[in-house]
This record gives structure tokens, sequence and C-alpha cells, in this order.
């Protein structure tokens, strides 16, 4: 008898253990979703401008230039330098258009892309746990 209530003691504290460690997880996971979609939301607005700067005429050699003046020596800025210059490539593959009703259709499009890919990628879940 005494067997069996060291067995359900062990038990117990292996579920509670469980639950707190999946609790703690969870938690965790939140907190990256949360880290992602800020930084997916981040993506999004570069991209819209990229797109914006691109519909009004900017040439892609300057804007890729703007692109190679930024510091890349920490890790996450450097990620970020190379999925703008990625973006930048991306955009001007897009049409031109003149309208304003296009072109805001066009950024808006752009921007929801990116930030699709963003979270697809998983480019996000990278720097959301760095």
């Amino acid at each position: 008898m005494v067997g069996y209530r060291l067995i359900a003691a062990i038990l117990s504290v292996t579920l509670l253990l469980t639950g707190c460690s999946s609790q703690t997880s969870d938690a965790e996971t939140a907190k990256i979703e949360a880290h992602k979609q800020s930084i997916c939301t981040s993506v999004t607005n570069v991209a819209e401008n990229i797109m914006k700067t691109r519909l009004d005429g900017s040439a892609i050699q300057d804007m890729l230039q703007a692109m190679d003046s930024i510091d890349g020596s920490d890790p996450m800025d450097a990620a970020l330098k190379v999925r703008a210059k990625e973006m930048i490539m991306e955009a001007y593959r897009q049409p031109n258009y003149t309208t304003d009703e296009h072109k805001e259709r066009a950024i808006k499009e752009f921007g929801s892309k990116q930030y699709i890919k963003c979270i697809d990628d998983g480019f996000a879940t990278k720097l959301a746990r760095s």
C-alpha cells in the first residue's frame, strides 16, 4: 500500500511539474508570438515605405546605397538590412502605377505580402528568439 502511495505521490508531483513547465512554455510561447507580430508589423511598415519610395520615382541604386550605409554590426540589424534589400529588389519587380488610388493599393498589398512572408518564412521567429 505504501508503494502505491509513493507512486501516486510521484505521479502527482510529475503532473504538477509538467503543468508548471507547460505554463512557463505557454507564457514563453505567447511572448515569442507577440514579439513575432511586432517584428512583422515593423517589417510591414518598412515594406510600405520602400514601395511608396519606389512608386514616387526613387532610383533602385539610391535605395540600395542607403541600405549599404546602415551599420550591420549587430546581428539583428544585419538581418533587417538583408531583409530590407530583398524587399527593395522585390518592390522594383512590381509594376509602377501613376494614379494615387493604384499606388495606395500597391503599397498596402506589398506591405501585407511582406507581413505574411515574415510570419511564414520564420524570419520573425529567429529574431524573436535572439
